[in-house]
């Protein structure tokens, strides 16, 4: 998002990143108390929620702009 500075302002992005890495440690925790680690489930969780979590919201986050962009301009046209 940009700023009233017109600079990108992450601020969203670092409130977000902060409850998935919150999230993150929570159920992280409960895991490797659960299960061993040999079975290697906080690794998959936590890729399980790189891949589809993260990497959901960056794609809205930095295409979003590109494709209002590409709107306005058929709606000029």
């Amino acid at each position: 998002m940009h700023s009233k500075e017109n600079t990108l302002d992450f601020t969203p992005m670092d409130e977000f990143m902060a409850s998935v890495i919150q999230a993150l440690e929570e159920h992280g925790t409960r895991a490797v108390l659960v299960f061993p680690p040999a079975a290697g489930v906080l690794i998959g969780f936590a890729e399980r929620v790189a891949n589809e979590v993260v990497r959901s919201y960056l794609l809205v986050f930095f295409f979003t702009p590109f494709i209002m962009m590409g709107m306005r301009r058929l709606v000029n046209t």
